[in-house]
């Protein structure tokens, strides 16, 4: 089986469950992806690894031909029953290239980006080419309906192609409430996430700057990949500035999300990008901490206004910062229990046995990939319904 995305860092940190229990289940898995950090750990688990060029950002035909061509070409090196894909340009390309072998697949949407933030002649030739790519295909998952009917409004995929995917799956015994004091001596809200303008981090310093003025003790953190790929990145230039002004603190990337949110108090995605579901928002709801969001597509999935955080509007940096104050002047008993309220939604609904599940379920039934013998393997794997 191929699992393909834009990232070898995503593969290792969104589909670790995914992947482990494939290979207990005897499969043979190829990752194909750009080489990065993550790559060898991959190859550590026991996946075969095939490192290929990709300019997930770029818009130049040459260089998408020659990614569909790498592909092309491993899926002639590697006798693969099944492909599984990740992000825009795998989604597509991997498609494609599968299809030229006669490979079966499966096509996860794991968002739409900033193509569909921004609506530019970009997205026209995108939304073609998924439509070209995706329909002939048996599979689609998104994972949120928005997505999803989208997708269909704009006919890219047919209706009986798709299906819901409650998000990549949070594993709740890694990301389980800490035992942090009942009220911190310093309450500390947490940013984290790609540094590009649509995930909110520019809103969330003016946000801090406006919260800082009337309360000089709280500390705002963040911490994340800095995108100098992106369009509208920020630099780390600006979060310098931030930091010599005194209104947050920029943390640098991180293996282990989890220790860092047992530090903080509530965790603020100010999100205006066409997420799927934020993975930080499910960590965070995971260790039964506050959030604060957008009302934005994939992000009023998780986060509630009112029952485990606060939404506000998108791009409202005075409405951010009010709902940051809201937060503080909640009683500490209250704030737990909107944690306890979140940690329950992904109890629920988002916990990574049941999207293992999922997939594995799928794979056997319409695909026929994963011998009925192997159920022994997923003894882990609780059947829950989706709510």
């Amino acid at each position: 089986m191929a699992l393909l995305s834009n990232t070898s860092w995503s593969i290792y940190n969104f589909r670790a469950g995914l992947i482990k229990q494939l290979l207990r289940s005897g499969v043979r898995v190829v990752v194909i992806a750009p080489q990065d950090a993550y790559s060898d750990r991959l190859r550590e688990w026991g996946c075969s690894f095939e490192a290929v060029q990709l300019d997930q950002y770029g818009t130049n035909p040459l260089q998408d031909l020659r990614y569909f061509r790498q592909l092309a070409s491993i899926f002639g090196k590697y006798p693969i029953n099944f492909v599984i894909t990740y992000t825009i340009k795998p989604n597509i390309y991997g498609h494609l290239a599968a299809r030229l072998h006669g490979i079966p697949g499966l096509a996860v949407v794991t968002g739409l980006g900033h193509l569909f933030t921004a609506v530019s002649w970009k997205t026209v030739v995108a939304r073609l080419l998924y439509r070209f790519a995706l329909r002939p295909r048996r599979k689609v998952w998104f994972l949120n309906q928005e997505d999803r009917q989208l997708f269909l409004d704009y006919k890219i995929v047919r209706a009986a192609q798709t299906d819901y995917l409650p998000s990549e799956g949070i594993d709740d015994q890694v990301f389980a409430p800490s035992k942090k004091p009942v009220e911190p001596t310093i309450f500390t809200f947490l940013f984290a996430g790609r540094l590009m303008d649509e995930k909110g981090v520019r809103d969330f310093a003016a946000a801090a700057r406006l919260v800082k003025s009337q309360h000089p003790q709280v500390q705002f953190e963040i911490l994340g990949f800095i995108e100098s790929g992106f369009p509208h990145a920020v630099s780390r230039q600006e979060l310098q500035e931030w930091e010599d002004e005194g209104i947050l603190r920029y943390l640098g990337e991180t293996d282990d999300m989890a220790q860092h949110l047992n530090r903080v108090q509530c965790v603020v995605l100010p999100s205006y990008y066409r997420e799927g579901v934020p993975r930080i928002l499910l960590e965070a709801a995971s260790m039964e901490l506050p959030v604060i969001s957008t009302d934005n597509v994939g992000c009023r999935d998780i986060a509630r206004h009112n029952y485990n955080g606060y939404l506000c509007a998108k791009r409202d940096v005075q409405g951010l910062a009010h709902c940051m104050e809201q937060m503080l002047q909640l009683p500490p008993e209250k704030r737990q229990a909107m944690g306890r309220r979140g940690r329950n939604l992904v109890l629920h609904n988002f916990q990574e046995a049941l999207v293992v599940n999922r997939y594995l379920t799928v794979l056997e039934q319409h695909f026929s990939i994963i011998p009925r013998a192997s159920q022994e393997a997923l003894a882990p794997i609780v059947q829950m319904e989706i709510k």
